[in-house]
């Protein structure tokens, strides 16, 4: 199951800015808010924290979520 199809076009765009940020500056994103569509079709507001994990060289090798709302 892919997470881009539960959001919009515009959101996953959002979304992948928002890590590539991350990713880039090592700096956390935090309570961003998203829209998602439930397996139902209704419309669910998600809202998420993301913190770049780093090597011992301090390279960023993948992300931890937290998860609100």
């Amino acid at each position: 199951m892919n997470f881009r199809e539960f959001i919009s076009p515009e959101t996953a765009e959002r979304v992948y800015q928002i890590f590539r940020a991350v990713f880039e500056t090592g700096q956390p994103a935090k309570a961003i808010a998203v829209e998602t569509l439930r397996q139902d079709g209704t419309e669910r507001l998600v809202e998420f924290s993301t913190f770049a994990i780093k090597n011992t060289e301090g390279m960023t090798t993948g992300f931890r979520e937290r998860r609100g709302m």
